[in-house]
């Protein structure tokens, strides 16, 4: 055909542009790709059928395979983000051979995505491939089957739409009902032949799961600390990223999440044991107390007072470092600048020694403060527990007396608004009585197996603290002084903002600073009164002769010593009995932290 000469040729040849007609690539050469969701479908998809479908094609077609391409386990729903597809537009533009065409046994092989569909057979047309369904054999370079064909990817992705939707609908329903289709994590197996009755339990990896909260619920350990103590104890494949991941996720307090649980949030309760409770997992995630300071890898133990000590001047917490690289020098200082506030570490590990020295107290006391111990105790408890009891058996009245006024106001009708009244305010009652409720606790130690460890755990604060590791350090002085000490430059001394109520309960009973060696000697019965040391209450002391106890309280017939008696003014109405509870719970649980530790 002659190109038309009409003397404009100049004027194309500069501002006109032609889109000229693409053509398919004139080469013998195809690339296979097979591809299933999963290795056990069997819904005419499966790879053998689909490799029979191609090769039926190619045969028929004079065609030859360039490269197969078996893709398995790679859902179609996901379109662009697909490896498969990225590995083989590499290997069509890397590939030396021109491509004739892609080649599959069905439409929904390739993709379930419409939108992606639509767009990969515009790429394929713009490198001259075409794209063969082997059933229905569209020529993509024909605008009317092109268009055919890109109907197909969207046929597809609408039957997987109502195929879902089916699926989505029995799923479902069992979520609801508490079964969990989803992979479990780590540290839970699924047992049982049928896939819907297997049941979900805790795997063998199970005492490391535990070991792993307990270090961060009762010890604040970071993640990274938690991680290196497990891969010493044979915990494989673990590092601070997948404690984290575990720490987050709510599968192990018991609930499993998914996204079709719109009416729930997207979290169910699950059929399955838990390693943590809701309230564990709050505390974790620092949901309800806020963080606190954590194990670090790089915690030393030189400086185990670190962000522990606060400054007197400024009221901030004070820093440590090592002044120098050949010489074991380290140093606690005040980052403020300007402060100035700065101390070699040995002076204060010696003021902080001698501190928890004071808190111990003579062994001839133990008998005496050992009842007092239970006796406390066992009143604060019994008076918890029947504060609980009173509360239940009103709010059980109370309610009883809603439900009434709820029936009145059905039952007659004019006086509905009256009722109505009273009803909500009975409910305001009852939870504010339950908010009161909520906030009493009660224990179930056995003080009198435990007091024994108690008064020995007192009478090594300071011993305890000089030989145990970071660990142990740290755990002690928070559970010691909560609030942390601060320390003056000044006098160069240590003082306690908070103590705890227990190691404050038990130190009432250890007045041997107040008393001299004269004092504990002198065979005079008279009188002698001192303060009391932490409250500034008097104490009255009186020396007299008793036989010395032992902690079983046999008699000690041959050790007669004089020690003074102790009648202290307390009353134990003053004691908070859920400090009382909880710091002895937290002794004991420290006590056997140490032994996980020996």
């Amino acid at each position: 055909m002659k190109k038309k000469n009409d003397g404009l040729d100049a004027i194309r040849k500069f501002a006109c542009k032609v889109n000229k007609p693409l053509k398919q690539n004139n080469s013998r050469y195809i690339i296979s790709y097979i591809r299933v969701s999963d290795e056990k479908q069997a819904d005419n998809f499966s790879p053998a059928v689909q490799k029979a479908d191609i090769k039926k094609y190619v045969k028929q077609n004079g065609l030859k395979i360039l490269k197969e391409f078996k893709i398995l386990g790679e859902s179609a729903r996901r379109g662009a983000k697909r490896q498969s597809m990225d590995d083989m537009f590499d290997y069509i533009k890397k590939s030396e051979h021109k491509i004739h065409s892609i080649v599959v046994s069905h439409s929904n092989r390739f993709t379930r995505d419409g939108a992606f569909g639509d767009k990969s057979v515009n790429k394929l047309i713009e490198l001259g491939i075409g794209f063969i369904d082997a059933r229905l054999k569209y020529d993509i370079f024909n605008p009317d089957e092109k268009r055919r064909q890109i109907q197909e990817f969207y046929d597809a992705e609408q039957d997987n739409i109502n195929r879902s939707h089916s699926i989505n609908r029995t799923i479902i329903h069992r979520m609801e009902k508490g079964y969990c289709p989803n992979a479990v994590p780590r540290g839970y197996k699924r047992i049982g032949k049928k896939k819907r009755e297997k049941k979900i339990v805790m795997s063998g990896e199970k005492h490391f799961i535990k070991k792993m909260f307990e270090l961060k619920l009762k010890y604040n350990y970071s993640n990274v600390k938690i991680a290196e103590i497990l891969r010493l104890d044979g915990m494989e494949k673990i590092d601070s990223k997948g404690i984290g991941r575990m720490l987050r996720n709510p599968f192990y307090s018991g609930y499993f999440r998914d996204k079709r649980l719109i009416e729930d949030g997207g979290i169910k309760k699950g059929r399955y044991p838990n390693y943590i409770t809701t309230e564990q997992y709050e505390q974790i995630n620092n949901l309800a107390n806020g963080r606190k300071r954590t194990i670090r890898r790089n915690d030393s133990n030189d400086l185990p007072l670190r962000k522990h000590l606060i400054c007197s001047k400024c009221n901030k917490p004070m820093t440590g470092y090592k002044a120098s690289k050949r010489n074991e020098l380290f140093y606690y200082k005040c980052g403020t600048k300007g402060c100035g506030v700065n101390v070699r570490n040995t002076e204060i590990h010696h003021s902080y020694k001698e501190l928890l020295s004071k808190y111990c107290f003579d062994p001839r006391y133990n008998p005496e403060v050992n009842n007092h111990l239970i006796t406390t105790f066992n009143e604060l408890n019994k008076k918890s527990k029947k504060r609980k009891k009173s509360l239940k058996k009103r709010i059980k009245s109370i309610t009883g007396e809603r439900i009434t006024a709820l029936r009145n106001m059905n039952k007659y009708p004019k006086d509905r608004e009256d009722y109505r009244l009273l009803k909500d305010e009975l409910q305001n009652e009852i939870d504010d009585l339950a908010g009161q409720l909520s906030k009493i606790r009660t224990s179930k130690i056995d003080i009198e197996n435990q007091s024994e460890k108690l008064l020995g755990f007192m009478n090594r604060l300071s011993q305890i603290w000089l030989e145990g590791d970071f660990s142990i350090r740290f755990k002690l002085q928070h559970l010691v002084f909560p609030d942390g000490i601060v320390f003056d430059k000044l006098s160069n001394t240590l003082k306690p903002i908070k103590i705890n109520p227990i190691i404050q309960f038990l130190d009432d009973f250890d007045n041997s600073d107040n008393l001299g060696e004269k004092s504990r000697n002198q065979k005079k019965s008279r009188l002698k009164k001192v303060k009391y040391r932490t409250t500034g209450e008097e104490v009255e002391i009186k020396p007299f002769d008793i036989k010395r106890l032992d902690y079983k309280g046999e008699n000690k017939k041959k050790n007669l010593n004089k020690i003074p008696e102790v009648h202290l003014q307390y009353h134990r109405s003053n004691i908070s009995g859920n400090d009382f509870i909880d710091s002895l719970t937290e002794i004991i649980d420290f006590i056997e932290f140490m032994k996980v530790f020996d």
